[in-house]
């Protein structure tokens, strides 16, 4: 089997609320649609997820380096052949998330060639995952309502929003774990906007409440960090330090997380497995992140979490329900806060190519 084609188009898909975060905001899903072709008509799809402010991409960067320059040096490349990939793929510098996208595709690729969906050949742990709701940054009350329809709705873990005021969190943090039974797991995402005084003050007063706290603080702070970990008893989060399997191995080395958070759009499934692995060996479980995924996106992490015995935590797949538009026919089965892994082959997953031509975007 030979891979024919490799494409990346952009796509814009509406949300039914704003999203907001301590570093950044969004109106739009704007994301890329990645198809890899087979001489065996054989198609892998996948989305890639631009973050500018993370990871220096953009709809337009993504779409070029994948079009122009990683494209078409897989041509003529087997698709099973990952690591090969992997090596021609590395000769562009950085661009984590076309990478990781591809990557999933040649993993569903492999799947509908061999009849198995992808969680099973990743290592076919459980065949369902509990999840975690993510909460954006808004007004209180707004955050309280969110957080007691999703427990009805039967979430059992939130992740809360914070890092632009330490007050506001404290006292958001405070109000929303009196509104929710004490069984939801609650954490808070500083996305790196407090200060180390900020963290410590922040921290210690949600000490007992908070299960963990993701990126108190900048990643590029080590010294901060480690004085961190040792100051607080809440097990830190990585998330923004932990962008490639050595960020993972340099910040486990310095013993600064209690967990880490796996984000497919950026490592694929063939990174995010070494990043398990890795996590197996220094004891500290896992979760499966959001990128604010399309349903597409969301089965992709599906398959990893459900794949990994150490991706333990309730996991972030559940974006696509406040994304109004859908580029596949399928969306997760979601049933009293887990979700469901389809038994198909590969992602489980068809393109609806009236939706695509809907929401595909022309860039300038």
């Amino acid at each position: 089997m030979k891979i024919t084609n490799v494409s990346a188009n952009a796509v814009r898909l509406p949300l039914l609320e704003p999203l907001k975060w301590a570093s950044g905001h969004m109106n739009y899903a704007d994301h890329v649609l990645v198809r890899i072709m087979t001489d065996e008509e054989i198609e892998g799809i996948a989305e890639s997820i631009p973050r500018p402010s993370l990871y220096g991409d953009t709809q337009e960067s993504i779409c070029a380096i994948i079009n122009k320059y990683i494209g078409p040096r897989l041509i003529g490349m087997d698709p099973l052949d990952i690591d090969k990939i992997w090596e021609q793929m590395n000769t562009v510098y950085w661009n984590l998330t076309p990478k990781g996208a591809i990557d999933v595709c040649l993993y569903d690729i492999m799947g509908k060639k061999t009849g198995l969906p992808c969680y099973k050949l990743l290592g076919g742990y459980k065949n369902k995952i509990a999840l975690s709701w993510m909460i954006g940054l808004k007004p209180l009350e707004a955050m309280v309502a969110e957080a007691k329809i999703k427990y009805a709705e039967g979430f059992r873990a939130l992740k809360l929003k914070g890092g632009q005021d330490a007050d506001f969190d404290i006292k958001m943090f405070h109000t929303i774990r009196e509104a929710v039974p004490e069984d939801c797991i609650l954490y808070i995402d500083a996305n790196q906007g407090w200060s180390y005084a900020d963290a410590i003050k922040v921290i210690t007063q949600l000490e007992g409440l908070a299960a963990y706290c993701e990126e108190p603080i900048p990643a590029w702070d080590d010294h901060a960090r480690m004085k961190l970990a040792r100051e607080v008893r809440t097990p830190i989060m990585g998330d923004e330090s932990c962008y490639t399997l050595p960020d993972v191995i340099r910040q486990l080395e310095m013993d600064t997380l209690g967990l880490v958070n796996i984000k497919v759009p950026r490592t694929g499934f063939t990174i995010s497995r070494k990043i398990s692995a890795v996590c197996e060996a220094f004891n500290k479980p896992c979760l499966t992140g959001t990128q604010a995924e399309s349903a597409l996106g969301a089965f992709a992490c599906l398959h990893l979490a459900a794949a990994s015995k150490q991706i333990s935590l309730p996991s972030e797949n559940c974006y696509y329900m406040s994304v109004k538009g859908n580029l596949i026919k399928e969306i997760p089965k979601v049933e009293n806060g887990y979700m469901y892994v389809p038994e198909k082959p590969g992602l489980g997953v068809e393109l609806d190519e009236a939706a695509v031509e809907e929401y595909t975007i022309k860039l300038l």
